[in-house]
């Protein structure tokens, strides 16, 4: 690589940025630089910090693809992995008066960032639209019990008011219920571990919006004992649906842990008498 007074300053001002050193990446910048972004113009070292800040604290790696230089001038291609975005490449074209950089030119595709950014708006506006339910239960089994009433086809209607799923329970394996009718995919299923499974009421589209929910049930081994935590997410908050899972959960937990400690669920009465 042909060195040159330009391409010096250059290079020690991407090293020193792309290594997260803002503080000595400033020392190669003018006072008075003027940079020209994508966004627009920048004047002076401080709106300049600004906006490099914010950046350099998102990168996560950086390859230098090529560089040239004079003795006043210089370009600087790279490629960086960021945090929102994986491949983001730029280009630096740069002035050099005294040592320092005077004026940049700063090229680099907006795109994958406004894309990402939209995304993430995106889900923190459906994780505040969507509410979770989170409940605790310690049964006096090991999870390979606990894991059998949970899968097999025989005991869940025993636990879950008369309520059966068809599937065989395998990542990616379409499931189906009976009392209420309903459809989903089991997206993750670990045997003694964890089942995340999707469902959506078929007899009632209308229930949670027409949207499906998520049921995660993970077992942690604690001596003679399991311990299950059930995650249902993805409800509408105002939704009945929402409301009837709320209440029903507790029950069917409690019907469940008395399966799996005596064998028999609690005589609870039909659900149209309670």
């Amino acid at each position: 690589m042909t060195t040159s007074p330009a391409l010096d300053t250059a290079l020690a001002y991407h090293r020193a940025w792309t290594g997260h050193d803002l503080d000595r990446a400033m020392t190669h910048i003018a006072p008075k630089i003027v940079c020209d972004t994508p966004a627009g113009r920048l004047e002076g070292a401080e709106a300049f910090r600004g906006f490099m800040g914010p950046f350099t604290e998102i990168v996560t790696g950086s390859e230098l693809l090529a560089c040239f230089g004079d003795a006043d001038t210089a370009l600087v291609m790279y490629d960086t992995t960021t945090v929102p975005v994986a491949d983001a490449p730029g280009a630096e074209q740069l002035t050099v008066r005294d040592g320092t950089i005077t004026y940049m030119r700063i090229v680099f595709d907006r795109a994958p960032f406004d894309a990402a950014r939209a995304a993430a708006s995106a889900a923190a506006t459906a994780t505040e639209s969507t509410s979770t339910l989170t409940f605790d239960l310690y049964l006096r089994a090991v999870p390979a019990h606990v894991w059998h009433a949970i899968t097999d086809p025989h005991l869940v209607p025993r636990w879950r008011f008369g309520m059966t799923f068809e599937t065989d329970w395998q990542p990616g394996s379409p499931l189906a219920s009976r009392s209420p009718d309903g459809v989903g995919k089991v997206h993750d299923s670990v045997p003694d571990q964890r089942l995340v499974y999707d469902w959506i009421q078929s007899d009632a589209p209308e229930a949670n919006g027409g949207h499906p929910s998520t049921v995660v049930l993970t077992l942690t081994p604690l001596g003679a004992v399991t311990r299950l935590t059930v995650v249902h997410r993805d409800l509408a908050p105002d939704d009945a649906f929402a409301k009837v899972v709320a209440s029903g959960w507790p029950m069917i937990l409690s019907s469940l842990k008395s399966l799996v400690e005596t064998g028999e669920p609690l005589p609870f009465p039909p659900l149209g008498d309670m």
